[in-house]
């Protein structure tokens, strides 16, 4: 595995370091939010401008500070973007080939599979056809094609000029990830992460302590200074939604007073026209 010394860093989506002051919300509407400042009066002003639009649920209020990955971190992640890439451009390389062994037979590195073992221990005869003659979950080959060099040195060897060639197999990176511009981690220190999870019913940004890295969502790495009182956020919201919820009984009320009104006026019409008919 060719992983550089030290490993390439791992990218963020926000790459400023530093002591923040960071609160962390929920709303049904639209999820999970992160809010940060240099300053807990920042954070306080912006809270009552923006934060207020929909009843929150407040998660977290803290001071942090933001750091960049430990190259312990940066090294896992790298080693598992390596196995990444391996198992892509096997993917690609196979899939290519199983119509050219089908026209021109065994080439120097590959040649077709010609004994399905299972890697789960199924028989063959408990597989549908289509699987036997695709050769899934073979543990001699993948798609039915076999190496006669490992996936790895398939990569080391022909990875780089596929590229140039071919095109290229590896996993989009999004360019608004940055290399982070804050002061580099312990390797055994505790980390926190704020993530992005999003799209329909997801979490939006939460914050996690799960071991390890991450390597498409993280928006930053943190280590956590002083958990702080959020209490005043809470009272604010509870205050906010007891306001709302009264307005909106005032308005329920208003509504049913005026269907009544209406209501009678309809009656007392009707009454009225039928009198008048007599």
């Amino acid at each position: 595995m060719n992983i550089p010394d030290p490993p390439p860093p791992l990218k963020v989506y926000y790459p400023l370091g530093g002591r923040h002051f960071l609160l962390n919300w929920y709303t049904d509407y639209d999820r999970g939010h992160v809010l940060l400042a240099r300053s807990e009066a920042a954070i306080k002003s912006m809270f009552e401008r923006h934060v207020l639009d929909e009843v929150p649920d407040i998660k977290a209020y803290c001071e942090i500070e933001i750091v960049a990955p430990s190259e312990k971190l940066c090294r896992e992640a790298a080693e598992e973007a390596y196995r990444v890439d391996v198992e892509n451009f096997l993917r690609q390389v196979t899939w290519r080939l199983q119509e050219v062994l089908k026209k021109h037979g065994a080439l120097p590195f590959f040649a077709p599979c010609d004994k399905f073992e299972s890697e789960d221990g199924d028989r063959d005869d408990d597989r549908k056809d289509r699987e036997l003659d695709a050769h899934y979950d073979c543990k001699n080959c993948t798609e039915g094609i076999r190496l006669k060099i490992t996936k790895e040195e398939l990569f080391e060897r022909f990875s780089e000029r596929w590229v140039q060639v071919m095109g290229d197999f590896r996993v989009h990176e999004d360019p608004k990830r940055l290399v982070s511009l804050a002061k580099q981690a312990d390797d055994d220190e505790m980390l926190y992460m704020a993530l992005g999870d999003y799209g329909h019913h997801q979490n939006g940004i939460y914050l996690s302590t799960e071991p390890g890295w991450r390597r498409e969502d993280v928006l930053f790495y943190y280590r956590l200074v002083r958990d702080l009182d959020k209490e005043p956020f809470v009272v604010k919201v509870e205050a906010l939604n007891e306001e709302r919820q009264q307005k909106e009984k005032k308005k329920l009320e208003e509504h049913h007073e005026e269907a009544s009104n209406e209501s009678d006026q309809e009656v007392a019409k009707t009454i009225a026209f039928f009198k008048e008919s007599l």
